[in-house]
């Protein structure tokens, strides 16, 4: 059975609810970790992943963490690696370079643990169903991503920083009611509805019925989402701002 962690949301900021993953963790034998995290796009602080160890070590509980959107960060930003912000060794750390470089389709990721016993646990079973390596065009791209496209991601994110912009300065001069949830990093954005009073999934089917926009509604992603939506700012800036506009349109049709 799946035990959820709801993040504290105050005055647009999420936080991690220390009290609340401590009686959970007493129940569970692994945590589900996402950093940074998706759909919200923060990078966990050094002292939140530490935390986070110490509460895990004192069930043993074994961590996930999903690290898929390391790469995609803010100019300047870096983010926080669990395994190198808690000494707790009973943790596995999932990436990949299929969200950084767009190559999703050659199914290429990488899982890593210091912890010798579950390391062999992981092997055992990735050679039983063989899982065990990639493909050899996979595994050429990914070696070809990591080596030589420094200067391409450092351009990208560059891009996806003034999308960011961009649709900042949009809500808060076009869209006032909306809230854009400060982010640093993701190439998705986090945008509070709460003023529309509606749910999301209501509201995303208006938008793809009548104005042919495809937003993805908060309530996939738990039910505290629900007056949310997630934004796709992995576009050309022309697409975005055609996005937008109708995102405005839709939002003066839907009141």
């Amino acid at each position: 059975m799946v035990v959820e962690n709801k993040l504290k949301y105050d005055n647009y900021r999420y936080s991690i609810d220390f009290d609340d993953l401590d009686e959970k963790l007493a129940n569970v034998k692994i945590f589900l970790l996402c950093n940074p995290h998706n759909p919200i796009g923060k990078i966990w602080s050094k002292s939140d992943l530490e935390k986070i160890g110490d509460l895990c070590k004192k069930h043993d509980v074994v961590i996930v963490s999903d690290e898929i959107h390391c790469d995609l960060t803010d100019p300047g930003i870096n983010y926080n690696p669990f395994e190198l912000s808690s000494n707790y060794n009973k943790a596995i750390t999932c990436i990949s370079p299929t969200k950084t470089f767009n190559i999703a389709g050659l199914q290429s990721s990488m899982i890593h643990t210091k912890n010798k016993e579950i390391y062999n646990k992981l092997k055992e079973e990735l050679v039983k169903d063989f899982f065990i390596s990639s493909n050899a065009f996979s595994s050429i791209a990914t070696i070809a991503a990591y080596r030589e496209c420094e200067e391409w991601l450092d351009n990208l994110k560059e891009v996806l920083f003034k999308n960011k912009r961009i649709v900042n300065d949009f809500i808060e001069n076009e869209i006032p009611f909306l809230k854009l949830v400060p982010s640093n990093a993701t190439y998705l954005l986090w945008i509070d509805i709460s003023m529309l009073n509606s749910s999301s999934k209501v509201f995303c089917e208006f938008l793809r019925r009548n104005y042919g926009l495809f937003l993805s509604p908060g309530i996939q992603f738990g039910q505290n989402g629900d007056q949310f939506l997630r934004l796709n700012i992995a576009c050309p800036e022309t697409l975005l701002i055609k996005g937008l506009e109708k995102l405005k349109a839709a939002i003066n049709d839907f009141q």
